[in-house]
């Protein structure tokens, strides 16, 4: 097997080919026997056709690669935005719950505390009440969630 660099692509052989060919017909001309010049051009013809043939299914296997390329570019693009959206409907759906206000609570519930605690400060009266609004709403959504599986079962 030759090197990849000497390896001849279908093209260059039909290329290669159809210039055998235009020398075959200077050579079929300059022949003197009219018979064999005419058996010759049939086989020339003959050759030429199939050249084309080749040639025509050669452009064609071509256009079914790119075609079959761009249908596994489409479906790879469809399955990327496919898992885009689906991150996209989790994230949201994860946002438009309870769990949100949770989170947001207990992150207030923690700076309050650590708040007040590290820095010495007293807390004022309106920091206390709203630590104990906190609370009582996380009390409020353990008793619920609790409630709500309780029911479902």
């Amino acid at each position: 097997m030759p090197p990849k660099d000497f390896q001849v692509t279908e093209e260059e052989r039909i290329d290669n080919i159809e210039s055998m060919l235009e020398n075959m017909q200077s050579v079929i001309d300059k022949i003197p026997d009219e018979e064999m010049r005419t058996a010759l051009r049939t086989c020339y013809k003959d050759i030429g056709r199939n050249c084309d043939l080749i040639s025509k299914k050669l452009a064609t296997s071509e256009l079914k690669k790119l075609e079959l390329e761009s249908a596994r570019e489409r479906d790879r693009n469809k399955m990327l935005m496919e898992k885009s959206r689906n991150t996209a409907n989790i994230l949201s759906q994860f946002l438009q719950k309870d769990l949100v206000a949770t989170i947001v609570g207990a992150a207030l519930l923690i700076m309050l505390v650590t708040g007040s605690m590290f820095t010495g400060v007293l807390s004022s009266g309106i920091i206390d009440n709203a630590f104990l609004l906190i609370l009582g709403y996380f009390f409020g959504q353990t008793a619920g969630k609790s409630t709500s599986s309780q029911e479902q079962r």
